[in-house]
């Protein structure tokens, strides 16, 4: 990106430079509509949600960033700073940011990811972009220019590497940690009711004989029988939410047949996404030339056509890689093969001929995005939008394109007489060479990654290391039960209560708070026991399935199951391992992954139907009747459902009246 053309018209540089960064903010658009139209339907409010915020949070980090690392991009001569640069700069920042929320879309925790856009707009950003744009400013500055020839230096015109591989880098990431997205167990529980209308009802299920205190065998009454049929019919709230604690997660890539119908895109969305994209990229790269006198106007309709033939290159390249190789039509693949184009011809667009261009976008379309997107999915790395492969691949590819690139220096001579940019004149001098180039973009190309990937891994996994953690709490709450369970037996007295309660109660605060909430003092309970017994059992059962459960892939990896059981044992980093990298399985099998991991309606309900027949099945031992307890639960079943259906009808009338 080149300094200002001196003598230009301050009016109108700062009014070309507001027109480009208008038409920048549109993007934001088109990613939103690109995400919301390749997540499932219950995750569309998520995606917006996350993009809105990461927009304006993005804004204030940037600016605590421009200031902290003295950023000379948005500053004169007199280091005053020029609030025109500053929002162009903003909006950069901004687009990289974004580009994680697709990539980790369905299942990232709200908290996490604003900390990780402000990380990425205050920390990682804004260095990179002053040693590739920079005056000379930087500690990243000197690896990007003059490292391996004086007459050589990094040259990325409008983000191939700046914006979209410190995106795309960060996202994968992410994503690596993050783990697969999960199905629901198996679809046909939901299909009772419908089987049931059309003639073809489900076989009852067998139950086991019941064992009487005394040993002896009874059958199960018919009480019994029609409250198994209710719990049956609960499937998705009491038996589901048991059934989740317990059985492993169904994930993305485990059934190729169901992923088609499962993960299904929206192509109108996606489509339109992409075209706002297309849109915004000419403020993009032809902003970047950041002038708008006569002479360097010439540099921005270059710019401006040798992206439009780069973005059609790359759609037809991916068009006939599907109808070569796949003998289909996939509509996210033709507009991810647009926008691979797009990516890569970023970088390069202000030295490139248009028939450079056109070759950069088809070998991005047809062989990039296409390689990129199958070791993805090789490798099970779930991306929605498959913004690894666009961003991080096809960027990475156009910073290495810029070194084959040469200007049309004749042509250039004749329209721009000695006002050629920084970079054309550069590439247009006898002792430019393609291998010094291509090591110097290589090299650029690492330091990117590397200081991104250092920084953003950092933080993923702490989430990750926070979030096993607390899961590990799950033992601690097990033991909590089996000793309370005990004071329900009469002649069961555990001798070892208090010592084992304090154990449990040192090592999970999620315990401590619970045992704390029904008279525990930190040794023993007030009063000789704990202040309603079968609730603080319940809670401690609600525990197990709550706060504490987690459907990260990250305990293949020994290393890591190692390092998170030392640092549970280390109390300090138990105390405040309170953030996640992923919300809460429900939420993310019902889409309330918006709201806190323990929040939303639905959820509240289905917390409140499960606490309920805890208390039940806690219960029983002080109910003497069979049949007594057989009416209080299925009563208790029944009320259950009927919150759940209350809950349900008021979201669809909600719905209806929006």
């Amino acid at each position: 990106m080149d300094s200002l053309a001196p003598g230009a018209n301050d009016t109108l540089q700062s009014s070309w430079l507001l027109i480009c960064t208008f038409l920048i903010v549109s993007m934001q658009l088109g990613f939103a509509m690109l995400e919301v139209g390749s997540v499932r339907e219950a995750h569309r409010m998520t995606v917006l949600a996350k993009n809105i915020m990461d927009s304006v949070v993005s804004c204030f980090a940037f600016s605590m960033g421009a200031s902290f690392f003295k950023l000379s991009l948005i500053v004169d001569d007199e280091g005053r700073v020029m609030y025109d640069r500053q929002l162009y700069n903003w909006v950069f920042c901004a687009t990289s940011v974004t580009i994680c929320s697709g990539a980790m879309a369905e299942r990232t925790h709200m908290i996490a990811y604003l900390f990780h856009a402000a990380l990425m707009a205050c920390v990682i950003y804004p260095p990179v972009a002053e040693a590739v744009w920079g005056k000379g400013h930087g500690f990243l500055y000197n690896e990007m220019h003059r490292k391996f020839h004086d007459d050589h230096h990094y040259h990325d015109c409008a983000g191939s590497g700046v914006v979209h591989l410190v995106g795309g880098v960060a996202a994968l990431a992410g994503n690596t940690l993050l783990g697969r997205r999960i199905m629901r167990q198996d679809q046909a529980a939901n299909n009772d009711f419908s089987d049931e209308e059309h003639g073809s009802p489900k076989p009852p299920r067998v139950l086991p004989p019941a064992k009487s205190p005394s040993k002896s065998t009874v059958q199960t009454s018919a009480l019994e029988e029609t409250r198994q049929k209710l719990q049956m019919r609960c499937s998705d709230a009491q038996e589901e939410l048991w059934r989740l604690s317990v059985e492993p997660w169904i994930r993305r890539f485990d059934d190729t047949d169901r992923d088609k119908t499962e993960f299904k895109a929206c192509n109108y969305l996606q489509v339109m996404g992409m075209f706002m994209l297309w849109v915004g990229w000419y403020g993009f790269n032809a902003g970047s030339s950041l002038s708008a006198n006569p002479s360097s106007m010439y540099t921005a309709g270059l710019v401006s056509w040798n992206t439009t033939v780069a973005a059609s290159a790359g759609g037809f390249g991916a068009f006939a890689f599907l109808y070569f190789f796949r003998l289909n039509l996939d509509t996210a693949f033709l507009c991810n093969g647009v926008l691979s184009g797009l990516v890569s011809c970023t970088a390069s667009c202000d030295i490139a001929t248009p028939v450079a261009s056109s070759i950069i976008g088809l070998i991005a379309g047809l062989i990039v995005y296409p390689l990129g997107s199958s070791i993805m999915s090789r490798l099970q790395l779930d991306d929605p939008v498959d913004a690894g492969a666009v961003h991080a691949c096809c960027g990475l590819f156009g910073c290495l394109a810029v070194a084959f690139c040469q200007p049309d220096c004749e042509e250039l001579a004749i329209v721009m007489p000695g006002s050629l940019t920084n970079a054309q004149s550069i590439f247009c001098e006898e002792s430019h060479r393609v291998g010094y180039q291509l090591v110097t973009q290589l090299w650029g190309c690492i330091v990117i990654v590397g200081w991104t990937l250092s920084i953003s891994l950092t933080f993923w996994l702490s989430c990750a290391l926070s979030e096993r953690v607390r899961a590990l709490e799950l033992d601690q709450i097990d033991m909590a039960q089996e000793l309370l369970q005990k004071l329900t037996c009469p002649g069961d007295e555990p001798t070892d209560l208090d010592n084992g309660l304090q154990r449990v109660a040192n090592l999970s605060p999620l315990a401590r708070s619970i045992l704390k909430q029904h008279g525990w003092n930190g040794v023993t309970f007030q009063g000789g026991g704990p202040h309603d017994l079968f609730s603080l059992l319940a809670k401690l059962r609600q525990a197990q399935f709550g706060r504490l459960q987690t459907s990260l892939e990250v305990d293949p990896c020994y290393p890591v199951r190692l390092l998170v059981r030392a640092f549970h044992r280390c109390r300090p980093f138990r105390e405040i391992a309170i953030i996640r990298i992923r919300i809460h399985p429900l939420a993310e099998l019902s889409g309330l992954g918006v709201a806190n991991t323990d929040g939303g309606r639905v959820y509240t309900a289905i917390q409140r139907a499960a606490d309920q027949i805890a208390e039940i099945r806690n219960d029983h031992q002080t109910i003497h009747s069979p049949l007594k307890r057989e009416v209080k639960e299925l009563t208790m079943l029944v009320r259950s459902q009927e919150i759940l259906l209350q809950t349900m009808m008021r979201g669809r009338n909600s719905s209806r009246r929006s």
